[in-house]
Parts: structure tokens; C-alpha cells; sequence
């Protein structure tokens, strides 16, 4: 996590009359510490007073200049820029700057630019490793440019953090837009209603984008049964799946055959069950494992225990265990981690073994967030291109993983088991 650090900006009101907060991350970088920075004022100010040309790419370009000349004017203030240089080799200031203007010529769709504006940034970082800007400017370009994954990978190593008012509010409208185009709905309202709650101020532009966001979700009554396919969304190209009502993401190997269960609103219960490959054991025969992963809405007053019960009660075998390096959240004390055996089923492999873990989550104070991910992996141009889908389930959540295995290829199945736990699976 990035040490949250104050930061004094220069917003150059007197020079231009106001700065457009789409050039939020430009506002960061404090021009004045830059050595020689007087001899490139004049082209900071036609940056500024140019916004509106270099935010963002532009699919079809309607201004009176054409893009060439543009391209050509950057490029020379670029050339300018590097005259400083020698200045300022460890000014991460400096550094800032020269990334954000091969940034711009990178929106202008000088493509041979994009390397320029990334290797800026992360000599920027090399720096000074406590001032977040640097990941925060790499991570915008990364989402304006549809690497989405890369981009909102970095923007959670410093979001929401452990003060999140304390974070530049041009910080939180950067990732409100760039969360929303990659199709991550509340993580864009969260960075909505920071920006509002920071600026202390509600536009009617703001009022409209905030109702907006809101409508993309509705909440899920859990009195009610729910098809899977309105649960879960597969990220674009990759095995990522996300349960938004219950607040689950899983990322399986290529080789498992993942299979979603409806909601069930009667037991309350909603499953997917994953299939390995298959895998040599005993006798020459090759035999599959299974991880299944349960969410459950619990009754008022109902309890995790009385569920442990229901599930582990009948076996032969059963004793407390604890799997290392796992990754969930909350610490697993002996007594919610379970190994079953029983000898009656899988005998020609050696009987089966079961891993049983049992835990609980309260809502978490940004419901949904966490356990998003980026969907899209092309720039999405409108609010309408992204899907309405349901919230986090209200209040508390049960939680089962089940590994179904037996001792013919106990070794590997646990193994890969225990590899899904650490890096496969998120749960807020």
C-alpha cells in the first residue's frame, strides 16, 4: 500500500481562469518544484488551455485544428521539456510532466508514445516509492489506453486505503471514470461519492452521473429464487467469474469446468461447483476432483455453527486442520477448517476426503467493490454499455468451500486446492 502523503498542487487560477477537473491528474503535479520551470511555463498553459483536445482520445476528431498540427505543437513542447531534463534527473515532479505529455500525444493516437509515457511514470515512482502519484498517473494511462486489468491493479494498491478522505480528490474522479469503463459499477460510485463528499460540493452534473450509477443496480431480495446467469458475469477473455450478489469472485485453471447454481430462495443457498481434469490415481484409472463454493443468506439469528453441523456430522473421520498462506481475509482458527474421510465411497481410489471451510462476512463498509473486476477489455464509450446488475446482498454472508477429493490423488488435488485458496478466490 502506497503511504498516503499531503501533497500541495498548484491549480494556475490566475493564469487560465480554472482548471476543467478531466485534466484532474495534471492538477497534481506541483510545477513549481520543477528547476527551470519558468522557461517552460508558457507551454504548461497552452496544455491547459488545450484540454479539451488532449484528455482523452478522440474517435472522431471535430476541431478546427487538425490532429497533425496538434501532434506537431506537443511534440515540440516535449523537445522543450527535455532541454530541462538535466535539471531535473531526480525530480519526480519533472518526471510526472514528461509522462503526462507523451500521455497526451498517446490520446492524440501518436501511438510510439505510450512506452515514453510509461517508463516517465515509473522513474517517477523509483523516486520517491511513498508518493502515490506516480502508480495513480500509470494507472489512468493504462485504462484510458484499455488495459483496464493493468490500470485498476494499480489503482487498488492505493484505493479505497485506510484514510480514504485523505486521498486528492482528483484521484477518486480519475478512478470513477476509469472503473466505469471497465464496466466496475460500484467502484465507480464509490469514487463519485468521494470526489462529492471531498469537494463538498453536488453539480447538477454530478447529481445526473451519480443517479445514473445508482440505477445500474438494483438490489437482490433474497426472499426470491435468482437465476444464475442474473448472478454471475464472466470477465472478457479470461476465466474470471464474479457473484455480485454474494459478493464472490473466483479465477479457475483453463482446465476446470466451472457450474452455477440457481438461487435458491427456500434454503437460501446459492453454489458453483467446479470439475478438475482428470487425474492418474489408484489402479490405473484417472478420476477428477471437485471444489464447490456456497453462499448463504442467513435467517435472523441464524448461526454459522448450526450449518458446520449439518455438513460434517455424518463422516467416519473427522478432525480440525489449518491450510497456511491463506489469503481470505479473515484468519481460519481450527474449528472452522475441516478434513473428512469416509472409506464408503471412492473405495477403489482409497475412500474419499473432503476439505470443509467455514466462515462469515459482515457488508463491508463499499459493498461490491472488492469483489469486482474489469469486464471489458475495449474502451466503452457510454454509461449504456454497461450492464444493470444486482448489489451485494444486505448484511451478513455464510460462506462454504469444499474441496471433494480422494486419497488416489489426495497429493495433487490438495495441492491445487490449496493454490486456488491463495490466489484464486476473493470474498469481501
Amino acid at each position: 500500500m502506497k503511504k498516503l502523503i499531503s501533497m500541495l498542487t498548484i491549480t494556475l487560477f490566475l493564469i487560465v481562469g480554472g482548471i476543467n477537473t478531466a485534466f484532474a491528474h495534471f492538477d497534481a503535479i506541483v510545477f513549481p518544484n520543477i528547476k527551470k520551470y519558468k522557461q517552460i511555463e508558457k507551454e504548461i498553459i497552452f496544455l491547459y488551455n488545450n484540454q479539451y483536445m488532449l484528455r482523452g482520445y478522440q474517435i472522431t476528431w471535430n476541431f478546427e485544428i487538425p490532429r497533425t498540427e496538434v501532434i506537431k505543437k506537443i511534440e515540440g513542447i516535449l523537445e522543450k521539456v527535455k532541454k530541462i531534463e538535466r535539471y531535473n534527473k531526480k525530480n519526480i515532479d519533472f518526471m510526472l510532466l514528461k509522462g503526462d505529455i507523451a500521455h497526451f500525444l498517446y490520446n492524440l493516437d501518436a501511438m510510439q508514445y505510450d512506452k515514453l509515457a510509461i517508463r516517465s511514470y515509473e522513474r517517477a515512482e523509483k523516486i520517491d516509492k511513498n508518493d502515490y502519484r506516480p502508480v495513480w498517473f500509470l494507472a489512468n494511462h493504462y485504462c484510458l489506453s484499455s488495459r483496464h486489468e493493468k490500470g485498476i491493479k494499480l489503482f487498488r494498491e492505493i484505493l479505497p486505503g485506510p484514510e480514504p478522505e485523505k486521498i486528492d480528490w482528483h484521484l477518486w474522479g480519475d478512478y470513477c471514470d476509469c472503473a466505469l469503463q471497465a464496466g466496475m459499477v460500484a467502484n465507480s460510485l464509490m469514487g463519485l461519492k468521494y470526489v462529492i463528499k471531498l469537494t463538498k460540493e453536488t453539480t447538477p452534473a454530478n447529481k445526473e452521473f451519480l443517479k445514473k450509477l445508482q440505477n445500474l443496480m438494483k438490489a437482490p431480495n433474497p426472499d426470491k429464487d435468482m437465476a444464475a446467469d442474473e448472478m454471475w458475469v464472466k470477465a472478457q477473455n479470461r476465466e474470471i467469474y464474479i457473484n455480485y450478489p454474494a459478493g464472490l469472485r473466483i479465477c479457475i485453471p483453463k482446465d476446470w469446468r466451472p457450474r452455477f447454481s440457481n438461487y435458491n430462495h427456500k434454503n437460501r443457498l446459492n453454489r458453483v461447483l467446479c470439475t478438475s481434469r482428470q487425474i492418474m490415481g489408484l489402479n490405473n484409472k484417472t478420476i477428477a476432483y471437485t471444489v464447490s463454493i456456497i453462499a448463504k443468506v442467513p435467517q435472523n439469528g441464524e448461526k454459522l455453527s448450526a450449518n458446520i453441523k449439518n455438513f460434517i456430522n455424518n463422516y467416519q473421520k473427522l478432525k480440525n486442520i489449518k491450510i497456511r498462506k491463506t489469503k481470505l481475509k479473515n484468519p481460519f482458527s481450527p474449528d472452522e477448517i475441516y478434513l473428512a474421510e469416509t472409506n464408503e465411497v471412492y473405495m477403489s481410489q482409497g475412500g474419499m476426503k473432503n476439505i470443509f471451510i467455514f466462515f462469515e462476512r459482515d457488508e463491508p463498509r463499499h459493498p461490491g467493490t472488492e469483489s469486482e473486476y474489469p469486464i471489458f477489455t475495449k474502451q466503452e464509450t457510454a454509461i449504456n454499455s454497461v450492464p444493470k446488475r444486482y448489489k451485494r446482498f444486505k448484511g451478513k454472508i455464510f460462506y462454504i468451500i469444499i474441496l471433494d477429493t480422494c486419497n488416489g490423488i489426495w497429493k495433487k488435488s490438495y495441492s491445487e486446492f490449496k493454490k486456488f485458496i491463495n490466489t484464486g478466490i476473493v470474498i469481501e
